[in-house]
């Protein structure tokens, strides 16, 4: 799946995190952060455990790929957030090795802005 990235701010009302515009589908405004995240999925293939994800994207910056820093907890914490803005859905479920349940994460063909940041 395609991550398309719009412009959020070209004539459109904003509503909570979501924009409307012209278009058919609303734009999800995301933080650099959950960005990141969004890459990683896609790169992985658009399907990961949250497992996978903090491994895929410390593999990510250690080859070079400039990412924002964040601990294995803050990307859980994004992807939570990208689910719950529908970015990413649960996508079935499996036991680990360690006889573990994990959830499986898609991504979902959402169209995302990025926040700007305020920090300088």
């Amino acid at each position: 799946m395609k991550l398309a990235i719009r412009n959020p701010f070209k004539k459109t009302k904003i509503i909570g995190d979501v924009y409307e515009s012209r278009n058919p589908k609303p734009i999800v405004v995301v933080t650099p952060a959950q960005l990141a995240i969004l890459f990683v999925l896609n790169t992985v293939g658009g399907q990961s455990t949250d497992a996978n994800l903090v491994t895929a994207y410390r593999a990510m910056i250690d080859e070079g790929v400039e990412l924002p820093v964040q601990s294995a907890g803050g990307i859980r914490t994004r992807r939570y957030e990208l689910a719950k803005l529908g970015c990413v859905v649960e996508d079935g479920s499996f036991k680990t090795e360690a006889g573990r349940h994990a959830k499986l994460w898609s991504v979902t063909n959402c169209h995302v802005g990025i926040r700007p940041t305020t920090r300088t």
